[in-house]
């Protein structure tokens, strides 16, 4: 979340989706454009698709984008395989941003619901900066990996601290995990639940 005269940007932008009705929310945020040609393939994939929940497909040619920023993305999707197959055919090179698993466990501690809750996996860069998606359940949301950020944040987050109020001032790999890639980049499903074996 960034803050600016008192904003919550995340927060602000959760407002607005609240506000929106229909099929469809096509969300682009300030420092994003799409041309006005373009449009109407949005529109026509979207009528197309409207019926299909595990839309993980883009209406562009392959390699069309030099970079590609997909910023807190990759913990909704359904199909996260989908979705970085889809990343690697459309772009180049790209920049990947998620809440890092002790962020998601932190938000709203200790309330057993804490976490977003439309969140659907913990998203962290293993060995070889390979990115694994591990499913959110009621019960990882409670396993702390054994790395030492792990066991600060988990240390902090049972003293009572409030990861609101404590965001800012923990290191930004507690926070996030980023992955920047050029061409490919690796990525593994964990299907079972347990220790994690990166951060």
């Amino acid at each position: 979340m960034l803050r600016t005269d008192g904003l919550i940007y995340a927060q602000q932008t959760n407002i607005a989706l609240s506000h929106c009705t229909g099929d469809w929310a096509f969300y682009i945020q300030a420092d994003e454009v799409v041309h006005e040609d373009d449009l109407p393939n949005f529109q026509e994939s979207m009528h197309r698709h409207l019926g299909n929940p595990a839309v993980e497909a883009l209406p562009f040619k392959a390699k069309t984008f030099e970079y590609v920023y997909d910023s807190h993305v990759l913990e909704h999707t359904e199909d996260p395989e989908a979705a970085c197959k889809e990343l690697m055919r459309i772009a180049r090179a790209g920049y990947i941003e998620t809440p890092s698993p002790f962020y998601e466990q932190g938000y709203n501690y200790p309330n057993p619901d804490r976490g977003w809750s439309f969140h659907r996996w913990f998203v962290y860069v293993g060995e070889g900066d390979t990115l694994i998606f591990e499913p959110k359940t009621s019960h990882t949301i409670d396993e702390f990996c054994h790395c030492r950020h792990a066991q600060i944040i988990k240390r902090i987050y049972q003293s009572g601290g409030d990861l609101i109020r404590i965001h800012r001032v923990l290191p930004r790999e507690c926070n996030y995990t980023v992955l920047r890639w050029v061409d490919r980049y690796k990525f593994v499903m964990k299907n079972k639940t347990g220790d994690r074996t990166g951060c």
